[in-house]
């Protein structure tokens, strides 16, 4: 199994070995409570589990979200036998929802918690007081979810630290020109498996040659740190930035649209713009392109440099060939 491969179907396995997990625990739970039905519908989730787990082996995200709706029918069962929002099995609704969110991509929690609404209906059909009283029924079991989204927030797996070695740009901390090709690849591998959009952004000092000639080296370094500033303010956690030149930069905006990079790449200018940068005046020309359409490391580069409509955009992507 490729290094690709293994990252593709690493959310769907890891819910499906948390998913047996969690349904071990509620079968446990009720046979100790003396629920023997909810029990038996509970081995269904396990059963559920080990089945998902082969799923995500052969076929990576195939089913992923039936199978999470198939969590919530199971377990709105079990709370139904147990006595809905009044039973004590309801406090696993947090778990569930930490199993669920916790190895997955943000951009894909709505469509995971989204099935919490069918274990409610089912809780509701089998008590419609929802343990007495509905409003306090409905307020404790929203309640248990926001405590999951919040666990799962806190849980969730952070962005692999950047490396403080040789493929660091030590003046800005960026990634350098060497890594842009093998991680923008993997990013790409990342959104094409989740489903997701990722923006590219390319920001180019203007009259950086001018800077060197009247500050000199020394002067002009500290305008490219200062804008690099400016960059990771503006940067998601979860965004990558890299020096591809001395005055040009490359921005991986993860889950963003081209609209939104757009809308980004404007702010940033704004931003560097309308104040001084080492003491300087200083503006910058950005080009942005999207996953989808766009589908190759090669083509998001090309269209993002083409839109700095500058002559060095040719050769950035000569080098950034060279660089594969």
């Amino acid at each position: 199994m490729t290094r690709a491969s293994r990252k593709r179907r690493a959310p769907e396995l890891a819910r499906g070995r948390l998913r047996i997990l969690f349904f071990l625990l509620v079968l446990c739970a009720a046979a100790a409570g003396g629920q023997a039905t909810a029990a038996v519908v509970a081995a269904t989730g396990v059963a559920l589990g080990v089945w998902s787990v082969s799923v995500a082996n052969a076929r990576g995200h195939s089913m992923a979200h039936t199978f999470a709706t198939c969590d919530w029918l199971v377990l709105g069962l079990c709370l139904a036998l147990d006595g809905g929002a009044g039973g004590w099995l309801v406090l696993t609704v947090p778990l569930l929802i930490l199993a669920q969110l916790a190895p997955s991509q943000r951009a894909s929690w709505p469509y995971l918690l989204v099935p919490v609404l069918p274990a409610v209906i089912i809780m509701a059909i089998a008590d419609p007081t929802l343990g007495g009283n509905r409003g306090l029924g409905l307020a404790k079991t929203g309640g248990l979810v926001l405590v999951g989204v919040l666990l799962a927030g806190r849980l969730r797996r952070p962005a692999a630290p950047r490396p403080k070695v040789a493929s660091v740009d030590p003046a800005t901390g960026f990634y350098n020109r060497g890594r842009l090709a093998p991680m923008l690849g993997e990013l790409l591998d990342d959104a094409s498996a989740d489903h997701v959009a990722l923006s590219v952004v390319c920001v180019r000092l203007d009259h950086f040659a001018d800077s060197r000639d009247f500050y000199g080296d020394e002067g002009a370094e500290a305008i490219v740190r200062g804008v690099a500033q400016r960059l990771k303010r503006a940067m998601g956690p979860d965004d990558l930035a890299f020096r591809a030149r001395r005055d040009t930069f490359v921005v991986a905006l993860r889950e963003r649209s081209l609209r939104e990079a757009r809308t980004w790449s404007d702010d940033l200018r704004h931003e560097i713009s309308s104040r001084l940068v080492a003491h300087h005046k200083q503006t910058v020309a950005t080009g942005a392109a999207a996953f989808p359409p766009l589908r190759t490391p090669e083509d998001l580069l090309g269209e993002a440099f083409d839109g700095l409509r500058a002559p060095e955009a040719p050769a950035l992507e000569l080098a950034f060939a060279a660089a594969r």
